[in-house]
């Protein structure tokens, strides 16, 4: 059994592996608290909170502490900061043992970061290696399980660090990936509804008290957003016109009361996400037509991935799990496309299957029966693309499964249909689940022709 272990910038998680399935064993963020009278270390997210007030024995930026060798002082006893890892190592993995430990580095983690974290890793455990950075590994995974081999560039990989949204392009020659640029977005990577509502009560305490505040904007925003984050749902989905809140200001402690409508957040979140759009596309140069691949918790936030789904093409999702479990596999030659317009000796003979098929102009998916057949040929006439196939078998429900395809499907894939109508010079949209798992959007070619059984 092996150790998995990802590093980002406020992140450690940890993986086990066994005969190549690899499952979660804890999400952990970095941020800690001391407590004395009992000599133990906690972390949670909820902790962050504290470290953005440095309050007493809560801690934050660990890696930046080990980076610069920084000495953490507690009731006058120093500390490595590295002894906070340990502990967390320590009190998560337990009396599990393991025959190999694997790092692997979020792209976010500097050269020499990640030089300094290897060696604390070697000193505690047996047999460590360092594999590829988790972006270049998900783009591999991404090109894998869509049967992607020929050269591509629009590839960009949407993750969220320290509050931060990071966009990573990459690019496949064919055979080898390589990362491009990396652009990082301040002030978008939050709960919509939570961070609007938090802009508004700081604008309306700044108009109605006029603080005289430390601090700029930005930290009040955001401390206010992390104090009211697990209520601004509840705030947001209130039946009451105006909602009362009291909170105070960053090393502040008085108290401001404010009115906030709740209608008005709403509103002024579809700004919000309009501006995370024109954002990923003017500062990061994601293009619409591009090959988006999510990757974290964030992209659970609906309000998020819907608004992403709307605006971009080809949206993945990928999970953890998957992506290391496809690492250590290799790329296959890529598959001549205009092979499948050759007939084999069967095809010519009429011996390839039993169904008879019909052509037709138009398809009614709501009048198709389960089990019955359908047969598209598709053509594209741009460079290196032809013509392609796909023969599914009709589950009901706008639902099929792939018998074959030419291009990124494979055989016992679930396809659904977002058009119920088909007829020739369409392309047609399926959300694609592989293995139980989501794998996103896949666009036909134009249809040429469509044949179904009878």
């Amino acid at each position: 059994m092996n150790l998995i272990i990802f590093l980002d910038t406020d992140q450690i998680s940890l993986f086990k592996e066994e005969n190549e399935k690899v499952s979660l064993i804890s999400d952990n963020y970095l941020y800690f608290f001391f407590d004395t009278k009992k000599d133990k270390i906690m972390y949670n997210v909820n902790y962050k909170i504290f470290t953005i007030e440095e309050k007493d024995y809560f801690y934050g930026d660990i890696l930046s502490k080990i980076q610069n060798d920084e000495k953490i002082i507690i009731d006058e006893n120093s500390y490595n900061p590295d002894f906070f890892i340990s502990e967390l190592l320590n009190t998560e993995l337990k009396n599990l043992s393991f025959d190999n430990h694997l790092i692997s580095f979020s792209n976010n983690i500097s050269q020499q970061l990640s030089e300094i974290l290897t060696k604390f890793f070697m000193e505690k455990f047996n047999n460590v290696s360092v594999i590829e950075n988790f972006t270049s590994l998900a783009v591999k995974n991404y090109l894998k399980s869509n049967q992607i081999f020929s050269a591509q560039k629009d590839i960009f990989i949407l993750s969220v660090s320290q509050s931060k949204l990071i966009s990573v392009q990459a690019e496949f020659d064919g055979s080898n990936i390589s990362l491009i640029t990396n652009d990082v977005i301040g002030d978008i990577a939050f709960y919509p509804y939570g961070y609007e509502l938090a802009k508004k009560i700081y604008t309306d305490i700044k108009r109605i008290y006029k603080p005289n505040s430390d601090q700029s904007d930005i930290c009040n925003t955001n401390f206010i957003y992390w104090r009211i984050n697990n209520k601004a749902e509840k705030i947001i989905n209130t039946p009451k016109e105006h909602v009362s809140v009291s909170t105070r200001l960053l090393n502040d402690n008085k108290r401001y009361v404010v009115n906030i409508k709740p209608n008005e957040i709403k509103i002024s979140t579809k700004v919000f996400l309009k501006s995370f759009i024109e954002k990923l596309v003017s500062q990061a140069n994601v293009n619409k037509n591009a090959r988006l691949i999510l990757i974290g918790d964030f992209f659970n936030n609906k309000l998020i991935f819907n608004e992403l789904e709307g605006n971009f093409k080809n949206l993945n999702k990928l999970d953890f799990e998957s992506v290391f479990e496809t690492r250590n596999s290799d790329f296959e030659a890529e598959i001549d496309e205009y092979s499948t317009m050759f007939l084999s000796e069967d095809e010519r003979l009429g011996t390839e299957e039993t169904n008879n098929f019909q052509k037709a102009t138009t398809l009614d998916l709501n009048l198709l029966q389960i089990g019955m057949q359908i047969k598209l040929t598709n053509y594209d006439s741009g460079a290196g693309k032809g013509y392609s196939n796909q023969h599914l078998e009709y589950l009901g429900d706008n639902k099929f499964v792939v018998i074959e395809s030419t291009r990124s499907l494979k055989t016992g894939d679930i396809a659904v249909a977002e058009e119920n109508i088909w007829h020739q010079g369409i392309k047609i949209i399926f959300r694609i689940q592989r293995g139980g798992k989501d794998y996103g959007r896949f666009q036909t070619r134009e249809i040429q022709s469509i044949e179904y059984s009878e």
